[in-house]
């Protein structure tokens, strides 16, 4: 697990370098990211010179409007808007969290245009919610899993956002005291009951990108994507 430095955009982390069964997942090819903020041109480059140039916003509508998305101005990036919102509803205690979590991985209609985006990037892709923390959090941890990645790597992959969000969840509960406080927490209860509730469904990544409505050559290109074999 590797954190970059990214503007002043907390939890930009590489998905590189994660052992997995003939090899280990690639570098600069996956970036889980909070919500990009001031960006400077030597960020920019630096995405481009490695040819990350797809960026897949998963906030809904209302997150898009109140915060715009700073590559969606930029027209050397590849912008899409993958909204992950299951039903509209914020879970309502931490045991909602896994289950909110499941919807979201094996909602075709929801987790489809993320897989069919990253099919189709020609490099390397960078994707974020608001905190970096859920929404992608799942994206992450499915990517991993297709890449053969162990459970306990997946976990602390997960775990690792508690590290980079806490000030700033620190000061907006300070501010904001009543917000439902496990909704700050990457807890690792949340993710493991996920992983095992999805596992419990899928066990083959080309099985599943099938079940969420890709098509045999789509599942192909994004699975060589994911690893140095």
């Amino acid at each position: 697990m590797k954190r970059i430095p990214l503007g002043n955009t907390n939890n930009v982390r590489d998905l590189g370098g994660y052992p997995c069964p003939g090899g280990f997942t690639k570098h600069l090819t996956f970036l889980r990211s909070g919500m990009p903020r001031e960006l400077t041109e030597k960020d920019i480059d630096f995405l481009l010179s490695n040819r990350i140039t797809t960026v897949i916003d998963l906030r809904n509508i209302f997150e898009c409007a109140h915060h715009e998305d700073p590559f969606s101005l930029l027209p050397a990036f590849d912008y899409h808007n993958c909204p992950m919102f299951a039903d509209g509803v914020l879970p309502m205690s931490s045991e909602e969290m896994a289950p909110a979590y499941l919807r979201l991985a094996t909602t075709p209609e929801i987790i489809a245009p993320v897989w069919e985006t990253i099919a189709a990037a020609p490099g390397g892709v960078l994707f974020h919610c608001t905190a970096g923390k859920d929404r992608t959090a799942v994206v992450a941890s499915l990517l991993l899993w297709m890449a053969g990645v162990e459970k306990a790597d997946i976990l602390a992959d997960y775990i690792a956002t508690q590290a980079y969000v806490l000030e700033p969840y620190r000061k907006m509960l300070k501010s904001n005291p009543d917000f439902p406080y496990f909704l700050t927490k990457a807890d690792i209860s949340y993710i493991e009951e996920f992983y095992d509730s999805f596992s419990r469904i899928y066990s083959d990544p080309a099985d599943y990108l099938q079940a969420m409505g890709m098509d045999a050559d789509q599942t192909q290109v994004l699975l060589k994507k994911l690893k140095n074999t």
